[in-house]
């Protein structure tokens, strides 16, 4: 392909200039000179023209394609208004290269007229030597520079459109070759689900037709010449929550091409359980990359608000579900959409790196497993120094920092799901809990600091003792969290924290859910009703 479009766009050239220097022979170099002028001052006019017109358009084309959506993109566009200008926004700047071009050719030929009209009436223009090698020459390029102007914004389109393709499924150079194999890895399980798989054929598909056009010479080269030209008529600005953002197509589109395509290829890694050290690193620089346009920040911050208002009401997002991540840390990811629902740009940009880490981190940990082995993560959360890593992260984030008090409700969760059905239906576990108990009322005066110490020995003695062993880091945190939801009252009873722990064992399994719902009505039988006899 690259010899037919390279000859197509040469002999385009090459046909302007020869017939605008074989016209030129019947001018002065005067008159060629003021052609080259002409083509200036139209290049001039017509990128501010084409913006004014390009505006109305885009105004037409997003009320059409406002009466196409459904009733839930209705309400993402009224609750994210960035969301709706940027749309509107986005669609004038991708059709004024066109009004460009048309406007271009059109105040061209009118000056053209104009220029004619005065050779006609001012003799000097027209007494000048014709057919001279000046005026020929001039006259060709005239013509070359008519065929780049035209030629730059389809230039521009397939360099936009092959750009934002791999930055959508993460086969551009801006990725290293690992990455690239991971990417690729992804794909290909990601593919199982049929739609889904479908869609991404057609995408590699398609990446690989627009990388082919846009690596030919000539596109490459008109490219580099009429890059500032395309990306002045392709700017604008967005109004946003505080004020314009200024957006560029060519730099703003990949971005948030890129976003999506992390979002699809982070789905395996997420859930398989086997998250490296190298996988987190590369996903928590892929999304500040991404963060790093002022508009997709802004975008996302107002977008992920929308959807956790949505997640939190119970409904779903255009057809997508609130995440199941297991009852286990359920209550983790309900207080997470709570945090969510507040980001601002500024926020997003702390927030992503810390949340997307702690999910990894709980991921690689297998606390997204099916059926996971608790006596194990209980293990691995505090003798690996997880759980203590986790609260620190969350520490230095005012913004996550509720988040602290959900974790140390995880490590609650766990070792009571480790104790298991024996705490509720047996008392075996009575004294180890009345001697715990004694424990926390014993530092109940402390300050955290000053019992942490105290507590990580006596409340870990108090679970061996009785064959459990939780780990230092937990026995701390669970502490702290129990002293803070019971010792409110200036002491922390046996009764109390058995019940303490059966509710977090029962909410860590999944069992505290109203089988019937909340909407279950009594159907009303009528007074006449008798139950009938079925016998003995």
């Amino acid at each position: 392909m690259y010899w037919i479009l390279t000859a197509s766009i040469l002999f385009y050239i090459v046909l302007l200039g020869g017939l605008t220097a074989l016209f030129s022979r019947k001018h002065s170099w005067i008159v060629s000179l003021m052609r080259i002028g002409v083509v200036a001052v139209s290049v001039v006019a017509s990128v501010p023209l084409s913006k004014l017109v390009a505006d109305l358009l885009g105004d037409y084309l997003y009320t059409f394609l406002e009466g196409s959506l459904n009733s839930d993109m209705l309400n993402y566009m009224n609750d994210v208004p960035l969301a709706a200008n940027s749309i509107r926004v986005i669609a004038t700047l991708l059709v004024a290269p066109i009004i460009f071009t048309v406007l271009f050719v059109v105040i061209r030929l009118l000056l053209s007229v104009v220029i004619w009209i005065l050779r006609l009436t001012v003799p000097a223009l027209s007494n000048g030597e014709t057919a001279s090698a000046a005026s020929i020459s001039l006259g060709a390029v005239n013509g070359v520079l008519i065929a780049l102007i035209t030629l730059i914004p389809l230039c521009g389109y397939i360099t936009l459109a092959n750009t934002t393709m791999e930055s959508l499924t993460h086969l551009s150079g801006s990725i290293n070759t690992s990455q690239e194999q991971s990417v690729s890895a992804d794909y290909e399980l990601l593919a199982s689900d049929s739609a889904l798989g479908d869609t991404m054929d057609i995408l590699e598909e398609v990446t690989g037709i627009t990388g082919e056009i846009a690596s030919d010479p000539m596109v490459s080269v008109m490219d580099f010449v009429g890059k500032p030209l395309f990306t002045w008529m392709t700017s604008g600005r967005i109004q946003g929550k505080n004020g314009q953002i200024p957006f560029s197509l060519t730099q703003d589109l990949p971005h948030l091409a890129d976003s999506c395509g992390h979002l699809l290829t982070s789905v395996e890694a997420l859930t398989d359980g086997e998250m490296t050290q190298q996988d987190k690193e590369e996903v928590s620089e892929a999304l500040q990359d991404v963060l790093s346009s002022t508009w997709v920040a802004e975008l996302a911050a107002e977008s992920i608000g929308h959807i956790a208002d949505v997640w939190i009401a119970g409904d779903d997002f255009l057809s997508i579900k609130a995440p199941d991540l297991g009852p286990m840390l359920e209550p983790l990811m309900d207080s997470a959409l709570r945090v969510l629902s507040t980001e601002n740009a500024d926020m997003l940009r702390r927030d992503v790196d810390t949340v997307a880490s702690i999910v990894l981190d709980l991921s690689s940990a297998g606390f997204l497993e099916e059926n996971p082995d608790y006596e194990k993560l209980m293990k691995d959360l505090g003798d690996t120094g997880l759980l203590t890593d986790l609260l620190k992260r969350l520490e230095s984030n005012v913004h996550l920092a509720p988040l602290n008090t959900e974790l140390r409700s995880l490590s609650v969760r766990v070792v009571s799901v480790v104790l298991g059905d024996k705490l509720k239906e047996t008392d075996e576990y009575d004294p180890m809990i009345a001697q715990l108990a004694d424990e926390l009322n014993k530092v109940l005066d402390m300050s955290a600091e000053e019992r942490k110490e105290i507590i990580k020995t006596s409340v870990q003695t108090a679970f061996v003792d009785y064959g459990v062993e939780v780990p230092e880091d937990l026995a701390v945190e669970l502490s702290e969290q129990a002293i803070e939801e019971l010792g409110a009252d200036g002491e922390v009873t046996q009764d109390e924290l058995k019940d303490y722990f059966i509710n977090h064992m029962d909410e860590g399994l999944g069992l505290t859910e109203d089988i019937i719902g909340d909407d279950f009505e009594v159907p009303d039988l009528g007074d006449d009703f008798e139950i009938p006899d079925i016998g003995e």
